[in-house]
């Protein structure tokens, strides 16, 4: 998973750096790099890594691609964790096309439904910061940085650290 991660984190970068042509022109490697690491992959972790396969190739053609979400989301069954990892991926690629409030919805829903993996919960209050600033709403903001620092359930997380620093 610390793989696919890092796949995921490059992809982002690239497109924050140098916008969606530079991550579509790495979209069909990173994709290919996450197939290896599928088929040699417990399948607890499975969807999680076809998520973020996904994430790749909504750089390319992003209709497919957030067919592909629920369709991956509705054959999660009861898994929660799956379902809070399919919709922190999506949400991160709405996050960085700046369509914040579909990101929000997402983010929203693992903070609220799918909360039961601490680290998932923390990413999720994490960009909901940066998402409801973006959208305007600075009470929301504030508050989910203060639930985010102030939960003891969240202590440790990188996304706690991350929030400190800011």
């Amino acid at each position: 998973l610390l793989r696919s991660d890092f796949v995921l984190q490059d992809l982002q970068q690239t497109f924050q750096k140098e916008g969606k042509a530079g991550a579509k022109a790495k979209a069909e490697p990173h994709s290919k790099a996450l197939s290896e690491i599928i088929t040699i992959a417990d399948r607890t972790v499975q969807p999680e890594l076809l998520a973020k396969q996904t994430f790749c190739h909504a750089f390319v053609d992003a209709g497919p691609a957030l067919a592909a979400w629920e369709t991956q989301l509705k054959n999660s069954g009861d898994d929660q964790h799956s379902k809070a990892a399919i919709h922190l991926t999506r949400a991160d690629y709405q996050r960085l096309q700046q369509n914040y409030k579909e990101a929000m919805w997402d983010y929203l829903w693992v903070d609220t439904v799918y909360f039961a993996d601490r680290v998932q919960q923390a990413k999720a209050l994490y960009h909901l910061i940066e998402v409801f600033d973006k959208l305007g709403d600075s009470a929301k903001s504030r508050d989910c940085k203060e639930r985010l620092l102030s939960d003891a359930r969240l202590r440790d997380t990188r996304y706690q650290k991350l929030a400190l620093g800011k």
